[in-house]
């Protein structure tokens, strides 16, 4: 069996961390799935973990203490490699582009809609499980 899939999951919002394990549930990855409520004990589970996460979903909104695009930079100087996913209910063009200027690989744009999130990650895992080498890319909700 393979390595399972390291997924770090940095939202304020707890629930966040089931909505994603029942998204990815029926891609049958083997993933381990770690949520950290906010963005300085991101930075501090990082540096004392000795390997990277595989893939990192960060809100932009993490309530008290750094946003997630400030975060974005600490973290590809912990995790070079690490796939940044920003995973966010704004949509406003001013923090996609402060995304990407700070070192994401992906903005995912929250729907709420289970099944949408499904696909989107069906999309991001879709070489057997591994992340993809899509260029970076905005997604938005299907309308």
């Amino acid at each position: 069996m393979p390595n399972p899939l390291k997924i770090v999951l940095c939202d304020d919002d707890p629930d966040e961390e089931l909505i994603f394990r029942l998204a990815l549930e029926p891609l049958r990855i083997s993933f381990e799935l770690t949520w950290i409520p906010n963005g300085w004990q991101l930075i501090d589970h990082l540096m004392e973990t000795n390997s990277s996460p595989d893939l990192v979903f960060l809100d932009v909104d993490l309530g008290a203490g750094l946003s997630g695009i400030q975060v974005l930079p600490p973290i590809r100087k912990i995790c070079p490699k690490t796939r940044i996913v920003i995973h966010s209910g704004r949509n406003d063009k001013e923090n996609i582009k402060a995304a990407f200027d700070a070192g994401t690989n992906l903005y995912i744009v929250k729907d709420y809609s289970l099944t949408n999130f499904q696909l989107t990650l069906r999309a991001v895992f879709g070489n057997h499980g591994k992340p993809t080498t899509c260029p970076d890319r905005t997604l938005f909700p299907a309308a």
